[in-house]
């Protein structure tokens, strides 16, 4: 068997270490290993989405630094190597008018607008840019490197003919060709991703097979393989599974970041009136799925959040006794984009609805503990309030979408009538199984290179096994260089919103 490792992000330690280690084990198997890097042979990435130079020299000395860390009987390649120089600048730009135009984007099977997008997104959080010249110039440049990567690849693939293809994350645009064009070929993918925790020491990694990590058929079909194989006990596992949800309601970690740690425990709005059917909607924040892949589109009930939300108020307008609580999700604070800041304006035009501003001290529990029904666009709230014995509502795709428990209207008269009758709560086994997972001890460990926590200069650094203390000192700082000068260029990435 003959394996491809792509190494996209040199700058991150985490990242660079989750593809050795799963490289490394198909190399003590006795395959062909072959790792992948960009060796410079592209001017733009997801650090560097300016093309500055200083950032691609810091990059390249990283590159070699991780280089050390490898056999040196392990086969090396970079981009550089299958570079076409002649043609590399000849690529014509795509025509796109708006975010939809831009994700339906293909170059050889590879979605080149959902991996320039997702990088875009994540820079700024604007998931509706307005494409004027100044966008296109910077976008254009982010498709065309995606176009030079597909083609530097399809020659590594016809030269190499690899079995396998080990990928990071596969999101952004200096990965997406890698994992599409694999597929695209019949060639198996492995993607690799970080697991839950901040401590390196403890530091795991998932693999998904031929899928990106957020992947929701995969990640269900996850969820119940690791509760049908775990060696612990029924009476464990459900303890388990069932102290996430109470350790999230009592604000502490349990997976995810804590967004209720500014909220006051118990606090109801002002105007809570107990006469009223009271439901909640909880948003999700919305940019964090608007470029992944087709998957969350077409599971979306509604072409957006705020056009969902305006239609559940008009289909029971005429209904007095219903009263809407929109917890707008903490995790919008600060963004001030349309598909956030729009959503204050219901009230102006509904009566039916109160809006809980995303920094509002408001308790998310108190609320899903005192209301009727949840309405939810796939944030965690939505499993969490079925373990709470809540009805909930799903019109949107979450990575409890294909597990039982929530309520998935197929057309609005099925929404308008779940939201109308009184609904009893559904069976909560399987987010019972949800809480199990992400709190569960699996994930791969770092078998190859772990990384531990020493004092090195009287300061306590994360050193990778067999360092040098300086070469671990010249690691972080060049790591740090880099990140620093990545943000700067934040600031000139153009974000005008649509």
């Amino acid at each position: 068997m003959k394996y491809i490792a792509h190494i996209s992000f040199p700058y991150y330690a985490y990242h660079t270490l989750i593809v050795i280690n799963e490289a490394m084990q198909y190399m003590e198997s006795g395959d062909e290993l072959i790792v992948l890097m960009c060796g410079g042979g592209v001017n733009r990435c997801y650090i560097n989405v300016l093309g500055d130079k200083k950032i691609c020299c810091l990059c390249k000395q990283m590159q070699t630094k991780w280089k050390s860390f490898i056999p040196s009987n392990i086969k090396f390649i970079s981009y550089k190597d299958y570079l076409d120089k002649e043609h590399q600048n000849t690529y014509s730009n795509d025509e796109y008018r708006d975010r939809n135009d831009i994700i339906q984007l293909k170059y050889k099977n590879v979605r080149i607008g959902y991996g320039a997008l997702s990088t875009y997104i994540s820079t700024n959080r604007n998931m509706n840019p307005e494409v004027n010249d100044k966008f296109k110039i910077y976008f254009d440049a982010h498709l065309n490197v995606q176009k030079n990567i597909t083609d530097i690849f399809e020659r590594i693939i016809q030269e190499e003919k690899p079995d396998k293809v080990i990928v990071f994350n596969a999101r952004h645009f200096e990965v997406r060709p890698i994992f599409d064009y694999s597929l695209s070929k019949n060639i198996h993918v492995s993607c690799v991703e970080k697991g839950i925790g901040s401590d390196p020491e403890k530091w795991k990694y998932y693999r998904f097979e031929n899928c990106m990590p957020h992947n929701l058929k995969y990640i269900s079909g996850s969820i119940y393989t690791e509760w049908e194989q775990s060696t612990l006990t029924e009476e464990e596992k459900n303890i388990l599974g069932e102290s996430f949800f109470r350790k999230r309601k009592l604000g502490q970690k349990a997976g995810d970041k804590i967004y209720t740690e500014n909220q006051i425990v118990g606090a109801l709005p002002l105007n809570w009136n107990t006469k009223k059917r009271n439901f909640a909607i909880f948003n999700s924040s919305e940019d964090e799925f608007a470029a992944i892949g087709d998957e969350f589109s077409k599971l979306a009930f509604f072409d957006s959040q705020l056009s969902g939300i305006k239609k559940i108020l008009d289909l029971t307008k005429e209904n007095d006794d219903i009263h809407y609580y929109l917890r707008v999700h903490p995790n919008l604070i600060g963004i001030n984009y349309k598909y956030h800041t729009d959503l204050y304006q219901l009230e102006s035009h509904y009566s039916n609805i109160t809006v809980i501003k995303a920094d509002d001290v408001i308790s998310t529990y108190a609320l899903m503990d005192a209301v009727e029904k949840c309405i939810v666009f796939g944030s965690s709230t939505g499993i969490e309030a079925v373990y709470w014995d809540k009805p909930v509502i799903l019109l949107a795709g979450a990575l409890y979408y294909y597990l039982n428990g929530t309520y998935i209207p197929k057309s609005l008269d099925e929404l308008k009538n779940l939201l109308e009758i009184h609904l009893p709560p559904l069976p909560k086994e399987d987010a019972i199984k949800y809480g199990f997972y992400f709190l569960y001890d699996k994930g791969i460990t770092f078998e190859y290179l772990p990384i531990k926590k020493e004092k090195i200069f009287g300061k306590s650094i994360y050193k990778i096994k067999g360092e040098k203390d300086i070469d671990a000192v010249k690691r972080l700082l060049w790591s740090n260089m880099i990140f620093r000068l990545s943000r700067k260029q934040y600031k000139l990435i153009p974000v005008s919103e649509q």
